[in-house]
């Protein structure tokens, strides 16, 4: 099970790192790549709120990776795949899959089989790796 779930998370941080870039088309050295700043912070929020799924996301990366707050992330996860953005369905059911409230874990099993239906061959795979409940 520990194997299992740092394979996930270090599966999680590529196609993070690489779906930042992406949106950005620039090099990310590291997790400081992910870092943003104060003013850009606000922005984001503006922009998520407003729909924008690949802020939100960015949103969730920062607060997973580069300024650990797991509440954060997750809202901001949350509000990535609300708006429709295939990483911000599999984040959010990544961070969610393990959780002790298992509400949240059946939340999980939801954003990954919409991710996987879309597409999405990691929402897939960890769906299928997750336990029957």
């Amino acid at each position: 099970m520990a194997a299992r779930n740092l394979i996930c998370s270090a599966v999680l941080i590529c196609v993070s790192i690489a779906a930042a870039m992406s949106q950005e088309n620039k090099p990310i050295a590291g997790i400081h790549g992910l870092a943003i700043d104060d003013k850009d912070i606000s922005k984001l929020e503006v922009m998520a709120l407003d729909g924008d799924g690949e802020s939100a996301h960015r949103l969730a990366l920062h607060y997973q990776m580069v300024q650990p707050n797991r509440k954060l992330a997750i809202q901001w996860a949350t509000v990535s795949a609300e708006n429709g953005s295939l990483h911000g369905q599999y984040m959010v059911g990544f961070l969610l899959r393990d959780d002790p409230d298992s509400k949240n874990r059946r939340r999980a099993r939801f954003w990954l089989s919409r991710a996987a239906n879309a597409g999405y061959d990691l929402a897939a795979q960890l769906l299928r790796e997750l336990p029957n409940e």
